[in-house]
């Protein structure tokens, strides 16, 4: 009988101790994510697509739109060339026009990205986020950073509706 007590005392014991190991790793909450674009691109027709979003980045940079037939190896952009600045409240909107010879229809990929090399940045921008993005946080904590292991990229992608 006491050889049975015990054994119920270290079997409750261990699975308290279970429990309380499985509450604690699955009630871990992520922190904030840092950096992020936030991005909606709407189609008006064949000849623009309008691009509505907002950032935390800094007031005045530059992001840049790659409207794509497709995702993948041999895909083409179809938009001209755009850049627009986030404005200071964090917001911006911009209409993207085809290429000559191109036609825009739902479900392209749109990709909005921010690069601290591509376009120009201003300085004031450069200050905060470096001159590589060293200070854009890390790629293993915010899933819209990307690049390389020189420059650090922020990109966010959604589908034309």
């Amino acid at each position: 009988m006491q050889a049975n007590k015990k054994i119920l005392l270290c079997l409750a014991l261990a699975t308290g101790g279970v429990l309380r190991a499985s509450v604690t790793e699955t009630s871990h909450v992520p922190a904030a994510v840092g950096y992020y674009i936030a991005v909606r691109a709407s189609i008006n027709g064949p000849d623009e697509i309008d691009v509505f979003g907002a950032s935390n980045l800094p007031p005045g940079s530059e992001l840049t739109v790659d409207v794509s037939d497709f995702i993948g190896e041999g895909s083409q952009s179809l938009n001209q060339e755009v850049t627009v600045r986030v404005g200071p409240e964090g917001l911006f909107r911009f209409r993207v026009r085809p290429q000559k010879g191109k036609a825009f229809r739902r479900n392209l990929p749109c990709l909005i990205s921010f690069q601290p090399t591509y376009p120009q940045q201003p300085e004031k921008v450069l200050s905060i986020v470096g001159r590589m993005g060293e200070h854009l946080g890390n790629p293993w904590e915010n899933p819209q950073l990307d690049g390389n292991p020189r420059v650090k990229t922020l990109q966010a992608l959604t589908p034309v509706q």
